[in-house]
């Protein structure tokens, strides 16, 4: 089968719910323009708080803990590994005792994206995939299509769904020609507001608003993840160092002024002779100046 060819694309219409789409759509689609931003960094720093700490520090940190390793390859070259990630994927849905209905899935899901267009990127954790996730890039949407990881992955939070979003938005900006990403309907309300505060819109105008209408593009599977996943914002301890080292790089000044010393500093700049003590005015009898500088001795 020809995978850059027309059978890859026509095959790709129908998950990509443009394959005899009615007039009326009845799915929203979350998406997001992307041509204002320079790099993933730039759209990961416009997110709100939270989202903005997800991405520029929970994942690379636990990229860096886990050791995970970042790959990419076409969809022809869908085989075992990723079979038994989305084995364990499903298995949290229907559960051991529907198994084979699990397979049936699995075989399933597996035959389309194989025969799909775009790449998949594969999430490694030493020899054993943990995840992988496709986009398609079509016209000038990239499609965040399938998402799958372990159950081993979803429980110890390893953030990897975040990281396919952030890689699959990497891969977006640094493709001229694309515009927008969708990362398509969602199963439940959670997740639908999930992808709202990471910058994306549901709308079910999205047809009209991303150009489905150009022809299918191969991203490239050698995209440089390596500086995506370095973490740019300094935790708190760096931080705390950083801000005590500029403190004690300052000029020392005096002694601190309390509230006390300043006012009798005010009681000595009004008199006209120095400050006043059992009635009678320090210094006069000497006839020297009064030390107004508080704490002077």
């Amino acid at each position: 089968m020809d995978h850059t060819g027309r059978r890859r694309g026509g095959w790709s219409l129908g998950p990509l719910g443009l394959r005899g789409r009615p007039k009326r759509i009845t799915m929203k689609h979350a998406i997001a323009n992307i041509t204002e931003f320079a790099d993933a960094k730039a759209w990961a720093k416009s997110l709100q708080r939270s989202c903005r700490c997800t991405m520029t520090k929970q994942v690379p940190k636990a990229v860096r803990q886990y050791g995970m390793q970042i790959r990419s390859c076409e969809p022809r070259h869908l085989g075992l590994q990723h079979a038994l990630v989305l084995i364990d994927h499903q298995l949290k849905s229907f559960g051991w005792c529907k198994l084979p209905l699990v397979f049936l899935v699995v075989f399933i899901r597996c035959l389309a994206a194989k025969c799909m267009h775009g790449v998949v990127d594969e999430i490694w954790i030493g020899d054993k995939m943990v995840a992988w996730s496709q986009v398609i890039v079509k016209g000038d949407t990239m499609r965040a299509m399938w998402f799958y990881q372990r159950d081993e992955a979803s429980r110890q939070k390893m953030c990897l769904w975040h990281a396919t979003l952030l890689l699959a938005v990497h891969r977006a900006i640094s493709m001229p020609e694309v515009k927008w990403v969708d990362l398509g309907p969602s199963k439940t309300d959670e997740l639908a507001a999930a992808k709202v505060k990471f910058g994306f819109e549901n709308t079910r105008e999205w047809p009209d608003m991303c150009g489905y209408n150009g022809e299918f593009v191969l991203p490239s599977t050698e995209a440089a993840y390596g500086m995506l996943f370095e973490e740019e914002v300094e935790d708190d301890a760096t931080a705390q160092l950083a801000r005590w080292r500029e403190k004690q790089a300052q000029p020392k000044q005096g002694p601190a002024v309390s509230k006390k010393e300043r006012r009798a500093a005010k009681k000595t700049e009004r008199s006209p002779s120095g400050p006043v003590e059992n009635g009678v005015a320090q210094g006069a009898s000497e006839g020297i100046e009064p030390d107004c500088v508080a704490g002077a001795q």
